[in-house]
């Protein structure tokens, strides 16, 4: 198992990845995906990691570290788009990866790591809370256009 940036030549593979996040968001077109992909890679707050096992792409998440002017200085990260392939599912690949991400948030000196998830996803919440995130401490609030 490799945890590393992605890379362009991953884009294919994390694209269909992510198919499985949301099932009903639309297909994006070799075009949108290689627009978004240099808007992403250009922007040194965001960091999509990728794991890998035997060259195919498995489990994936972003993580932004964004600079702060509260909490003495210190950043924060937010973690989002957190998917692991259904057929490789409760091996830990997933902790791994989390693990990955929450280090690498401390290393960079964050005050906290955040992320969100649906109210109805009760399998996705224990996940979380076994990976040492804490359910009760915020309330999130969103709008969606």
């Amino acid at each position: 198992m490799i945890i590393r940036s992605a890379v362009s030549s991953d884009l294919p593979q994390l694209l269909t990845l992510y198919q499985q996040l949301n099932t009903s968001d639309p297909l994006l077109s070799p075009e949108q995906a290689a627009e978004i992909w240099s808007e992403f890679i250009s922007n040194r707050c965001c960091t999509c990691y990728i794991v890998e096992i035997d060259k195919k792409l498995v489990a994936s998440s972003v993580l932004t570290i964004i600079p702060n002017f509260t909490r003495g200085g210190r950043p924060y990260g937010v973690i989002e788009n957190v998917i692991t392939h259904c057929d490789y599912r409760l091996r830990g690949i997933g902790t791994a990866l989390m693990n990955h991400l929450i280090n690498f948030a401390k290393e960079k000196n964050c005050y906290k790591v955040m992320l969100q998830s649906g109210n109805a996803r009760k399998d996705a919440h224990r996940f979380y809370e076994k990976a040492g995130f804490d359910g009760n401490s915020k309330k999130a609030f969103e709008i969606r256009f």
